[in-house]
C-alpha cells in the first residue's frame, strides 16, 4: 500500500473526543474502558479534549463521537456539541431529556458504605458532602436511608452551605463539626480525596481514626488512600466498566442504532478495608473479641466449633448475642469475611478461582461459587469480568 492510500484508511477512522478529567483515579479508569472497548471491537482514533476547548462539529477535520464528563447544562447545551453524537459518563447531571448517559448508581455507593459501617456495629453516623449536585446527594441518600432503616440517625455536613465560599471559614466550621459528633462514629465521605481531608481534621483536632471516627471514601484512589494517616478504606467503583458501555452505546450509534433513553447505572464493585475503618464498634466484649477471631482466621479455615474454644459461651448463647449485637450469626460473619478476601483477590490479583478458594478458606471453587452466587448473584468468574468491563 503506498504512503497516500495508508494515509487515506487512517484519516477514515472515527475520531472520537475524550472530555474526561485525567486527574481524578474515576475518569482515568472510565477513559481506560473505552480504550478497552475500541482494541476488542472497533478501529477509533481519539483525542483529549481540554474543557475550554470547542467541539469542532464532525467529518474529516472534526470529532465523530463524544464521551464526555458533564458537570453543567451548560456544557452539555453547548452548540458545537449539537450534531456529534454524545455519551455522559458523569453522575453530576440531573437527568436531561436525550442525554444517553452511563454512570455509577450512587446511592448503592452510599448502601454498600452504611452496610459496611452496620455490619462493624456503629450506631452513629455522619456524611460529608461537598455541596447539593446529584452525586452528593444520591450518595447522601443511600447512606442515611439505610442507616435510619437501622434505626441509626445520620448527621450531615455540607460545605457549601456551611461556608461562605472563604476556605479559612470553612475548615474552621468543618473542625467544629468533627469536634462537636458524638463517639464513637462512622463517617461515610463523598470521595477519597474529602476522605483524606477527614483524616487530617481529626488528626490536628486529636481526634483517634478510627477508634473515635471511622472513614471510607470513594474511588479506591490509591494516591489518597496511601497518603492519608492512617490509610483510608474506600470503595471501589470499578469505573472502568462505565467506559467499556459507553464506548460500546458510542458504537452502536455511529452505525445508526438509537441510544437507551434511560441513564444505565453500574453498582460498586466492593469495599476495600484499609486503617481508617478497621474498628469494631461493639459494646459486647465476647462479641467483639469473637469478631477479631474471625477476621483473623476465617481463612484459615476456622469454623464456629474453633471460635467458641476462645470465648467462655455455648453456641447458643454466642449465636444469641451475635444476633443482638450485630444482626447475623457467627457463621454468617465468617463467610462474610470470606467472601470480601475472595473479592479483594478476585479484584486485585490474576489468581485461579480454585486458588482464591483455597486462601479464602472455603476449599475449593465449587464452594466460594455458591457462596457468591447467594451473596452477589454472580459466579466468580462472571464477578471479575464484570470489574474488568469484559
Amino acid at each position: 500500500m503506498s504512503e497516500i492510500s495508508s494515509a487515506s484508511s487512517r484519516s477514515r477512522l472515527p475520531l472520537i473526543g475524550l472530555a474526561v478529567g485525567t486527574a481524578a483515579r474515576h475518569f482515568r479508569e472510565v477513559a481506560r474502558g473505552v480504550m478497552d472497548y475500541a482494541r476488542q471491537h472497533t478501529a477509533w482514533r481519539f483525542i483529549f479534549l481540554i474543557e475550554d476547548r470547542p467541539v469542532e462539529g464532525t467529518g474529516p477535520r472534526g470529532i465523530d463521537g463524544l464521551i464526555a464528563g458533564f458537570t453543567t447544562p451548560e456544557e452539555y447545551h453547548h452548540p458545537d456539541r449539537a450534531t456529534v453524537p454524545t455519551i455522559n459518563v458523569s453522575g453530576s447531571l440531573p437527568d436531561v431529556s436525550g442525554l444517553p448517559t452511563v454512570r455509577l448508581d450512587d446511592q448503592a455507593l452510599g448502601r454498600m458504605a452504611a452496610t459496611h459501617f452496620l455490619e462493624q456495629g456503629f450506631r452513629q453516623a455522619a456524611f460529608y458532602r461537598r455541596g447539593p449536585g446529584r452525586t452528593d446527594i444520591q450518595r447522601c441518600l443511600g447512606f442515611t436511608r439505610t442507616m435510619e432503616a437501622a434505626g441509626v440517625k445520620s448527621e450531615v455536613f455540607d460545605v457549601t452551605a456551611a461556608g461562605s465560599g472563604r476556605l479559612p471559614d470553612e475548615w474552621a466550621l468543618f473542625q467544629k463539626w468533627i469536634q462537636d459528633l458524638p463517639k464513637p462514629i462512622a463517617l461515610f465521605a463523598r470521595n477519597d480525596y474529602e476522605g483524606r481531608l477527614v483524616n487530617q481534621c481529626c488528626f490536628e483536632l486529636g481526634i483517634g481514626v478510627p477508634e473515635e471516627v471511622a472513614v471510607i471514601g470513594v474511588d479506591n484512589d490509591d494516591l489518597f488512600t496511601e497518603i492519608a494517616h492512617p490509610p483510608l478504606s474506600s470503595i471501589e467503583t470499578g469505573a472502568r466498566r462505565i467506559g467499556y458501555e459507553a464506548a460500546s452505546i458510542l458504537d452502536r450509534m455511529l452505525a445508526g442504532e438509537p441510544p437507551p433513553e434511560v441513564p444505565i447505572e453500574f453498582p460498586p464493585l466492593h469495599l476495600v478495608s484499609r486503617q481508617s475503618s478497621d474498628v469494631l464498634a461493639i459494646e459486647d466484649l465476647i462479641v467483639a473479641r469473637a469478631m477479631r477471631y474471625i477476621a483473623e482466621h476465617a481463612c484459615q479455615g476456622w469454623n464456629v466449633g474453633d471460635v467458641l474454644r476462645h470465648v467462655p459461651l455455648s453456641r447458643r448463647q454466642l449465636e444469641l448475642r451475635f444476633r443482638r449485637q450485630l444482626g447475623r450469626t457467627p457463621h454468617a460473619e465468617i463467610i462474610r469475611v470470606r467472601l470480601n478476601t475472595a473479592r479483594r483477590l478476585l479484584a486485585e490479583t490474576d489468581l485461579s478461582v480454585d486458588a482464591i478458594a483455597q486462601r479464602c478458606g472455603f476449599g475449593y471453587a465449587q464452594n466460594l461459587s455458591k457462596a457468591m452466587r447467594q451473596a452477589d448473584g454472580q459466579s466468580p468468574a462472571a464477578w471479575r469480568s464484570r470489574l474488568r468491563g469484559r
